[in-house]
């Protein structure tokens, strides 16, 4: 599964030629197995050779107010429900606007699972006028996936970036600056706190590499200008479900998928339905390709392995099954 937008926006902060994306983009198409963060680790390569700011912490420590930071990062869109469709634009080409259907955030689920490991942070970046602040973290290690949630400010204002119809933020290619985590994941703006001089976002991320670290960096329309390595910590873990087989491993906040059970078929092409069902017979569609339905704030495939990023906090207990395209797979709680 390899992302195309992803691409852009990574050759876009680098700034290289509209003949280079293209000649990527070619070879993606010529591909299937090639993935996105084999990309995407072009900018951390550069960023060793300018330098890295690390943000030194060796223990977890918990942010004061992570209610505060769940609510803002799972809050519903301005539609919080919309239909997906298909639509073609003056040229013919085909345009797909995704559907969703967004559930309220459960400050209940988010105590009972999530909230202890929301890890404090703090640190910042500066240049010019700009200033980037991580203000807290969410690291899972069953899933490897989590949530970066940070602010960019000038007092001048900040602009050059485009958001979809669900928050997704996106740096425009006229921009002056483009900042953002280096690891593969999107970014979505928290609208209730944002304004013209902060803007505040969430970056959803899946690690790729074994460090457990997540990098921003900030880059102006020549080269890096600074960036920042949050050192991760879970917290001592989240509670989580999986299968027998360990074929699917859910948290409260992703899930991990083994394609190898599948076969070459579904490592090629990635399912094309995901369902979480509950013990009271209550249902969470995670996406589903063919009615255009994706309640999902990222997924990714690295090789064999489908992690996907969940747009609500997932009550692991009362779990009952899985379903990926039409097979069903019996899941409980885990504490091995």
């Amino acid at each position: 599964m390899f992302d195309e937008k992803m691409i852009k926006e990574t050759y876009s902060a680098l700034h290289a030629s509209e003949d280079t994306l293209s000649e990527v983009l070619k070879v993606k198409n010529q591909r299937k197995r090639l993935h996105p963060y084999r990309v995407v680790l072009i900018a951390a390569v550069i960023a060793l050779a300018l330098g890295v700011t690390a943000v030194a912490q060796s223990a977890f420590m918990k942010k004061d107010d992570p209610e505060n930071m769940l609510a803002a990062v799972y809050s519903e869109t301005e539609t919080p429900a919309q239909q997906g469709r298909v639509e073609f634009d003056q040229n013919g080409q085909m345009i797909v606007y995704p559907g969703w259907d967004r559930a309220a955030f459960d400050p209940e689920l988010a105590d009972k699972y999530v909230t202890p490991y929301v890890g404090a942070c703090g640190e910042s970046m500066g240049w010019q006028d700009y200033t980037i602040t991580v203000e807290g973290y969410l690291f899972d290690s069953v899933t490897r996936s989590g949530i970066l949630y940070y602010r960019i400010e000038n007092p001048n204002g900040v602009g050059g970036y485009y958001l979809q119809e669900n928050g997704e933020f996106s740096w425009a290619e006229e921009s002056e600056i483009a900042c953002g985590v280096v690891e593969a994941g999107r970014s979505y703006i928290d609208r209730e706190r944002s304004t013209a001089s902060v803007v505040h976002l969430s970056a959803f991320y899946v690690l790729t590499e074994e460090e457990n670290q997540v990098e921003i960096t900030l880059w102006d329309e020549k080269k890096q200008q600074g960036s920042l390595v949050v050192d991760l910590f879970d917290g001592g873990g989240m509670a989580w479900a999986a299968d027998k087989d360990g074929i699917v491993t859910v948290s409260p906040i992703g899930v991990v998928i083994d394609l190898d059970y599948f076969g070459e078929e579904y490592i090629a092409n990635a399912p094309q339905q995901l369902t979480l069902h509950y013990l009271d017979g209550s249902s969470y569609t995670v996406y589903d390709e063919d009615a255009l339905l994706y309640n999902r704030m990222y997924a990714l495939q690295s090789d064999s392995t489908l992690t996907v990023s969940f747009d609500r906090i997932v009550d692991v207990e009362a779990l009952s099954t899985v379903e990926i395209d039409g097979m069903v797979f019996g899941v409980a709680l885990r504490t091995d």
